[in-house]
C-alpha cells in the first residue's frame, strides 16, 4: 500500500473524531445496523513482539517485531498511534477519544469508506459483531473495497473505557485478512492493556 492512502487514512481519522463529537454524546445505534452473534477469537501463537506504551500513558500494547509505530496527533484523541507491518501492507491504528461519542463502529466505518478517495467500490457489512478480549468487549464493523487495484478489508473496533470511546482500525489486503487477524491483530488486541 502506498503511503498516500495511509496519509489519507490518518487525515480522515482525525476529521472523523470531530464528526463524532459534533453528533452528540451517549450510545446510539446506527440506522440499519444490527448486532450479529458474538465471536470470541481463539488463542493464537504470538510472533516475537515489542512493547509500546502510549504517549499519554493510557495503554500498553505489544506489536510484532519488524513493524513500525508512530504516535499520532489527532483532534479529540489522547495517545493515538499507528502500527504498520513491514512494507506498510497491514495497518493497525489505536485511537482513544477524549469523550464518549454517539457514533457507532458501523457509522464510523461507513463515513470512512464513503469519504476516502483511495478506497473504491466499498461494501460495508450491514451487521456488526462483537469480540471479547482482556481489554473488554469490542463492537466490530467490516467493509471491503479496492485500494490501488487491490481488494482490502477494513474493520473498525469500538469500545468504551472509563467513559471514553476507544476506536481501533485495521486495514489489510483481503487475501491476508484471515491470516493477519490470527497472526497479528488478535494477539495485539489480547496484549492491549488500559493503564488508566
Amino acid at each position: 500500500m502506498s503511503k498516500r492512502p495511509l496519509i489519507n487514512l490518518i487525515c480522515l481519522l482525525t476529521m472523523l473524531s470531530g464528526i463524532g463529537l459534533l453528533s452528540g454524546c451517549g450510545p446510539t445505534k446506527a440506522a440499519g445496523s444490527t448486532l450479529a452473534a458474538t465471536a470470541t477469537p481463539a488463542a493464537t501463537a504470538t510472533p516475537a513482539v515489542t512493547a509500546y506504551t502510549s504517549s499519554d500513558g493510557q495503554y500498553t500494547i505489544q506489536y510484532p517485531n519488524g513493524w513500525t509505530v508512530k504516535a499520532l496527533a489527532a483532534q479529540n484523541t489522547s495517545g493515538a498511534a499507528e502500527f504498520d507491518s513491514s512494507g506498510g501492507i497491514a495497518v493497525f491504528v489505536v485511537q482513544p477519544l477524549t469523550v464518549k461519542t454517539a457514533l457507532t463502529a458501523h457509522a464510523f466505518l461507513k463515513d470512512i469508506v464513503s469519504n476516502d478517495a483511495a478506497f473504491h467500490n466499498p461494501q460495508v457489512d450491514a451487521t456488526t459483531t462483537t469480540e471479547s478480549y482482556p481489554s473488554g468487549v469490542w463492537t466490530v464493523a467490516s467493509a471491503t473495497g479496492i485500494v490501488s487495484g487491490v481488494p482490502y478489508t477494513w474493520r473498525v473496533y469500538e469500545t468504551v473505557h472509563s467513559g471514553h470511546t476507544v476506536l481501533i482500525y485495521t486495514l489489510v489486503p483481503s487475501s491476508l485478512a484471515a491470516s493477519d487477524q490470527t497472526a497479528y491483530f488478535a494477539p495485539m488486541f489480547t496484549s492491549l492493556t488500559f493503564l488508566k
